[in-house]
């Protein structure tokens, strides 16, 4: 075995240090929700008309400023798991839909000014979400 510094290893490798766990997926939207709620004083940008992208544009989206960007910034994110501040990371990393991913930062959804307190609310309710095959399955367990 050959012997590589840890900061060559992070470089090819997800690292996860003695002690650490996975987040859930309510923790992680959680966390992303504080990040913004922290961020009142920068100028949030929405990403622009990503419904009208095909599905590999979309999944490859991103600018600077947007709530992704936000989310990659957090060293805690970004040990967890979350690779990049694109549409398709966020979507793997946060376990949303696309529906639910467009709801969060595209442009058509936000009348005005974009700011960290309503992306944060938003995430929070997508995260406080019921699925309906979790509901479908406690119906017809009775």
């Amino acid at each position: 075995m050959e012997y590589r510094p840890l900061n060559d290893v992070e470089q090819v490798a997800q690292v996860f240090r003695a002690g650490s766990r996975l987040m859930s997926r309510a923790e992680r939207l959680e966390r992303w929700a504080t990040l913004l709620e922290q961020s009142q004083d920068r100028r949030l940008r929405p990403l622009m008309r990503i419904e009208f992208l095909s599905k590999e544009e979309r999944m490859l989206a991103r600018a600077d400023d947007t709530p992704l960007s936000i989310a990659h910034d957090d060293p805690v994110l970004r040990a967890q798991g979350l690779n990049g501040d694109t549409v398709g990371d966020a979507i793997s990393f946060f376990n949303l839909s696309d529906e639910e991913l467009h709801h969060l930062v595209c442009d058509c959804h936000y009348h005005g000014t974009m700011t960290g307190k309503a992306v944060a609310d938003r995430v929070r309710s997508v995260a406080n979400r019921t699925p309906i095959s979790s509901l479908w399955h406690r119906l017809s367990d009775r």
